[in-house]
């Protein structure tokens, strides 16, 4: 496979999620599901990776959830999210920068990654990353698209460089 070097790919990216209003409001009735369903606000810490412009992180934030770690290699993209209750670390989710915020932070409740476990080539990297990051009852959540509704929706936008896997 041919593939487009993420450092590339990510190094002046342009898409905000919070532009679109349906996302916003997508992600304000998430974090109020996945706190109520599998969180103590007050003591849990969240990542986040490919965390974008923060659409979902500042909905986790006003859930009072303890501590909101947004993770997301595109620096222009997370410089934007400027709210001391989330930190931001702009780098590539990894084992690394798991180890770091284990260090830094302690395990995870929960790990979510939307809209960009279809991006990743090291999917084995990234799931042990994501193991290694959570509790041993933490969470992990993650949102892709459909390869079903992608064909039988005619979806063709959604085939593009970024996505290495539909599922």
């Amino acid at each position: 496979i041919d593939k487009v070097s993420p450092r590339i790919l990510f190094k002046n990216y342009f898409y905000f999620s919070s532009a679109i209003r349906t996302l916003r409001e997508h992600f304000i009735d998430y974090a109020i599901e996945v706190t109520s369903r599998f969180l103590d606000p007050e003591n849990s810490t969240v990542i986040e990776f490919g965390c974008n412009d923060g659409v979902l992180l500042r909905p986790l934030a006003d859930q009072k959830i303890r501590t909101v770690i947004g993770v997301d290699p595109a620096t222009n993209i997370v410089k934007t999210i400027n709210d001391r209750r989330i930190t931001v670390v702009s780098d590539f989710f990894d084992e690394g920068v798991a180890e770091k915020i284990s260090a830094d932070h302690g395990k995870a409740d929960m790990v979510i990654a939307n809209n960009v476990y279809a991006h990743i080539p090291d999917i084995q990297g990234i799931t042990r990353a994501i193991k290694n990051v959570l509790k041993d009852d933490g969470v992990f959540v993650f949102e892709v698209h459909y390869l079903g509704k992608i064909i039988n929706e005619l979806q063709y936008d959604m085939i593009y460089h970024e996505h290495l896997y539909y599922h």
